[in-house]
């Protein structure tokens, strides 16, 4: 009798490892880790008198078990067509784009904000400062498409940009800038 139970529970748990983790693991080995840009879903783009802001929305190329979706932020001079790559993030929901998420504060200064990133500039797009929290924050953990809770800064160049990490135990936190966003610190 003992030893049709373990031959049972020995079934089951075979059952169980091909329904829940040869997919996973079988997907793995034939598609890789999954990742890579899609087909576009969506695209936006914005511009003052100085420089453009291009979002666009790819879906998963290859998907292991869910589709993820990455959202790449570009940035151009008004004057040109060459684009350069500001913040490149993904997240779990498809999400529309976030068009409050580029601000334009006069045609010299502006900044943009997703996920666990923001790129602001002072020079009219010609370079941007990047602040990612996945090298800023201590005991960074990966994933929350709305770290970055809300961001303000003023015309004087000060501003407060408010953290809200859903997932990494840390507590919320604001941090401050007196430099239009190009650096940032607790208090």
């Amino acid at each position: 009798m003992k030893r049709k139970w373990i031959l049972a529970i020995g079934c089951l748990v075979l059952v169980a490892l091909v329904v829940y983790v040869y997919p996973v693991v079988l997907g793995r080995l034939i598609l890789g880790a999954g990742g890579g840009r899609g087909r576009v879903m969506d695209h936006w783009e914005v511009a003052n008198g100085s420089f453009k802001i291009r979002i666009t929305e790819y879906e998963e190329k290859n998907p292991v078990m869910l589709h993820r979706f990455n959202y790449v932020f570009e940035t151009s001079l008004v004057a040109t067509t060459d684009w350069r790559e500001l913040i490149d993030t993904w997240t779990d929901d498809d999400i529309s784009i976030p068009h409050d998420s580029v601000r334009s504060l006069s045609d010299q200064i502006g900044y943009v904000v997703m996920g666990e990133s923001l790129a602001s500039t002072i020079d009219g797009g010609k370079t941007w400062s990047i602040w990612d929290a996945k090298k800023q924050v201590p005991n960074w953990q990966c994933c929350n498409h709305s770290f970055i809770k809300d961001v303000h800064i003023g015309l004087d160049g000060k501003g407060q940009m408010v953290l809200f990490p859903r997932f990494n135990g840390i507590p919320a936190t604001t941090l401050y800038t007196n430099d239009f966003g190009l650096n940032w610190k607790q208090s």
